[in-house]
């Protein structure tokens, strides 16, 4: 009977990781799921077709000279070193524009603590390319790391600092604006993914079911 209990146990230590490694994920299909804009732009507006597919996310420019945001949901807050070193993904389509392009502004934003200005920015001309005209949509993804992120100031980040900040995230801005001009813009399919976990640890944990039932035959 020990030995049973004492085999479920490590089951479960080791098999923590798997269970704990939860995504984030916004695929826009049944509403704005909490999201909202920041900055120079009219309110959310929620789309139940023409995303990528499915329902997804819009917001027009008031166009008066600042840039604007797409901001993630309070339930996005908290420890997110289970993503260092996994992906942000996210789609992006321009749906109407006037002006130039401009994709040297911050792409990204991931903010922690309680100081507005304690924030790490992923730059827009390393990242995007100028995003699909409506109804067509263009995919990216970024690495969660401290060679992808920066100081706001663009100077480098270590990856102490960066790592033991993100076990307090607060927020997540993905820009909705690349023109210098006006424009309205989607976001659809947003996800932040841990790195996945090896193969060899999925194999230890199913050997160690079989042992833990094995063992539980054995005693009944």
């Amino acid at each position: 009977m020990k030995r049973f209990f004492y085999m479920l146990a490590l089951l479960s230590v080791l098999l923590w990781p798997v269970y704990s490694n939860a995504d984030l994920v916004s695929t826009f299909d049944s509403g704005a799921e909490g999201w909202t804009v920041t900055g120079d732009v009219h309110p959310i507006e929620w789309e139940s077709s023409g995303g990528n597919p499915g329902g997804y996310i819009k917001a027009v420019d008031d166009a008066t000279g600042q840039w604007w945001f797409f901001a993630s949901p309070s339930t996005w807050q908290g420890d997110w070193t289970q993503y260092i070193n996994g992906t942000l993904s996210f789609d992006l389509t321009l749906i109407q524009h006037y002006g130039n392009w401009d994709n040297n502004q911050d792409a990204v934003r991931i903010y922690y603590g309680s100081n507005q200005a304690q924030d790490f920015y992923a730059w827009g001309k390393n990242i995007i390319n100028y995003p699909a005209q409506y109804p067509s949509w263009s995919s990216y993804e970024i690495t969660i790391d401290s060679t992808t992120f920066t100081n706001p100031d663009g100077t480098p980040i270590d990856a102490a600092t960066f790592n033991s900040n993100m076990s307090h995230v607060t927020k997540l801005w993905i820009r909705g604006e690349y023109i210098s001009g006006g424009d309205t813009e989607g976001l659809d399919n947003v996800q932040v993914r841990a790195v996945p976990i090896p193969g060899a640890v999925w194999l230890l944990g199913s050997g160690l079911i079989g042992l833990v039932v094995a063992n539980k035959k054995r005693i009944l």
